[in-house]
């Protein structure tokens, strides 16, 4: 047995003796969680999270709504398109997290995508024990490359489970925590200010940068787009890099 036939073949068995029949579904799908159990919590208040970038998200070209919006089906989280698998590859690791605007909500695990598939037959599931509540809780979603507990350098923009937007009206929505500072994004020399979206419970992100898909394209490199953020201070700006997951396949 090859080398990632045998490491599929043990993700597998991993799912099975994690979840039993309940998740088939996420199994035939082709992606299953390394553990059962998400890290999250809620809690009357809330926390800021040290990272800048909450959430990557696809919406439409014109909304802003995107970060309040609560028209959804569950907390499942799909994407338009992974990142092109390497020849021969290990089971490849997302980290999934969810982040509630007011920062009284977060979880995340990490997610194993075990064939070689552009596009998952199926969501990552969030079957949390708040999964009823965050259903009614302002949510981003962030699917960023490896596994949790790693720095975010690449993201790959999600949707929740059957809203993805048509193809033809499909932007990049970075939801970024700029405690109420004026944000930009930079794409191949081109600068997007961010949307401020605070309101009277806003802790874990204030700005949404809204990317159209023809700015991403037009500076796409193997399937890649690097974007700067940056965030005024009092005493100078923040600078953050980070890799946009955005491939030709089903975008």
């Amino acid at each position: 047995m090859s080398r990632k036939a045998f490491a599929v073949v043990g993700a597998m068995i991993a799912a099975i003796g994690l979840f039993g029949n309940s998740d088939l579904r996420a199994q035939e799908s082709g992606i299953v969680r390394e553990t059962g159990d998400f890290n999250e919590r809620l809690a009357e208040l809330g926390r800021v999270r040290g990272d800048i970038v909450m959430g990557a998200m696809i919406g439409t070209t014109q909304s802003k709504a995107l970060a309040d919006s609560l028209k959804r089906l569950n907390s499942h989280v799909e994407v338009a398109a992974l990142p092109t698998p390497q020849p021969n590859s290990d089971p490849r690791q997302f980290c999934v997290r969810l982040n509630s605007k007011d920062g009284r909500f977060e979880a995340e695990n990490t997610y194993l995508v075990i064939d070689d598939r552009i596009v998952p037959g199926g969501p990552f599931h969030y079957d949390g024990k708040y999964a009823g509540q965050v259903e009614e809780m302002a949510t981003v979603a962030l699917v960023a490359v490896g596994p949790c507990g790693n720095r975010i350098e690449a993201v790959v923009p999600s949707a929740w489970e059957e809203t993805l937007p048509a193809p033809d009206d499909r932007a990049l929505h970075l939801f970024v925590n700029a405690a109420g500072n004026l944000a930009f994004a930079e794409v191949g020399g081109v600068e997007v200010e961010c949307v401020d979206v605070t309101d009277e419970d806003t802790l874990k992100y204030t700005a949404a940068c809204i990317l159209s898909a023809s700015l991403l394209e037009e500076h796409r490199q193997d399937g890649r787009v690097p974007v700067t953020i940056y965030i005024a201070r009092s005493l100078g700006e923040d600078k953050v890099d980070v890799t946009v997951i955005w491939p030709d396949e089903a975008l």
